[in-house]
């Protein structure tokens, strides 16, 4: 399956495949990227599923993120559903899931949005989701995104 490469550095990185968006964190969380991820949902008319793969960084999350969170959250930008993929153990592995929980929580996401802590459920539940790409398909993409792989 063909892949756009949306944005990618050392931090954060942004592609998009069939009917799915691919972002992978590997530094805390900053507003810009955040809104290249609000922007790629709006680009597509909301058509899509979103893999949001947390690989490293630190467990620190802004005011603007925050909001920028609950804000895409609430409107649902990712209509087909979003899986959040925490590759990140220990604390700080629990402070990022307690943060998505949040975001769930108060941008009273839709109950096709989920936290993940291993790829293999994350890529049957999108699989699932978008209905168009086998479950090999998306774990491979996660995979590779997490690596910060085009």
């Amino acid at each position: 399956m063909a892949v756009d490469e949306v944005f990618s550095n050392a931090e954060f990185c942004l592609r998009c495949s069939g009917k799915i968006a691919y972002a992978g964190w590997f530094a805390a969380p900053r507003l810009e990227y955040m809104l290249m991820v609000e922007r790629l949902s709006s680009t597509h008319r909301g058509d899509l599923a979103l893999a949001n793969i947390v690989v490293a960084g630190k467990a620190t999350f802004t005011e603007d993120v925050r909001e920028a969170g609950i804000r895409m959250t609430r409107k649902n930008a990712y209509t087909l559903g979003a899986a959040h993929v925490v590759l990140v153990d220990g604390l700080k592995g629990s402070a990022v899931k307690a943060f998505l929980s949040m975001l769930m929580l108060v941008g009273r996401a839709p109950p096709n949005t989920k936290v993940f802590g291993d790829t293999a459920a994350a890529s049957r539940f999108l699989a699932a989701l978008v209905e168009t790409t086998e479950a090999s398909e998306v774990e491979a993409l996660i995979k590779r995104t997490a690596a910060n792989q085009t």
